[in-house]
């Protein structure tokens, strides 16, 4: 039976959610079906707490590798991908839909749909919303995608560099580890050092360099 009223779509979402954060409980929720009633919530609900929940359980469930092929099987990424993009929609939903990408990306075999979805101009929409919570996921999404040469040129010609950079200026230690990766990536490729640079990377580099954190350093180093 469909969940009409937003109360009661709420309540249905968080409740799935609150099943998300037992992993053992990942892979037989997407075999349930659970991966078409999230979407269903995040596409049609009125109310953006149920969205908000939705895109959180989604992005939990997607952190089970065992589960991130299937899951994109399912068509999730159109509707993650369209609501990273709708200006209107709530931002810490937007924030959780690209957490559900970036751990989707965790797996290759995932890259070239999310490629092919227009992921990846999706997820600097959501970059240069100047939001720290939301640039750090959309980050590690790029950063995800960043570590396959072949998509490292859209990343690059779509403009994700100079917010990019803003990011790694960002009074945020994770937003900078973030940034960091997603530039190391590209950076892989020798035909983008350069860019990298001429965007203004080496000004956060400099600053992070006196980071306490090791991994930040090594990031730096890297």
């Amino acid at each position: 039976r469909r969940v009409r009223l937003p109360r009661d779509q709420r309540d249905v979402a968080f409740g799935l959610a609150d099943m998300t954060t037992h992993r053992e409980v990942h892979m037989k929720m997407v075999q349930k079906g659970a991966v078409k009633s999230l979407m269903t919530l995040i596409e049609r609900s009125s109310d953006h707490e149920a969205q908000r929940f939705a895109a959180l359980a989604l992005a939990n469930v997607s952190a089970t590798p065992e589960n991130r092929i299937a899951i994109v099987e399912e068509g999730v990424l159109k509707t993650l991908l369209s609501y990273i993009e709708n200006d209107d929609g709530d931002l810490m939903a937007r924030q959780y839909c690209a957490m559900a990408v970036g751990n989707l990306a965790a797996e290759v075999e995932n890259h070239d749909e999310i490629v092919k979805m227009k992921g990846i101009p999706a997820l600097i929409t959501l970059l240069n919303t100047e939001d720290v919570s939301c640039g750090r996921y959309a980050a590690f999404a790029l950063a995800n995608l960043a570590s396959n040469p072949e998509h490292r040129a859209e990343i690059v010609e779509e403009g994700a560099l100079p917010p990019l950079v803003q990011l790694a200026c960002a009074d945020d230690i994770n937003a900078q580890r973030q940034a960091l990766a997603a530039m190391r990536g590209v950076s892989t490729t020798l035909a983008y050092r350069e860019k990298v640079v001429t965007e203004g990377a080496l000004d956060p580099l400099v600053l992070m360099a006196r980071s306490d954190e090791i991994d930040v350093k090594r990031e730096v180093a890297a």
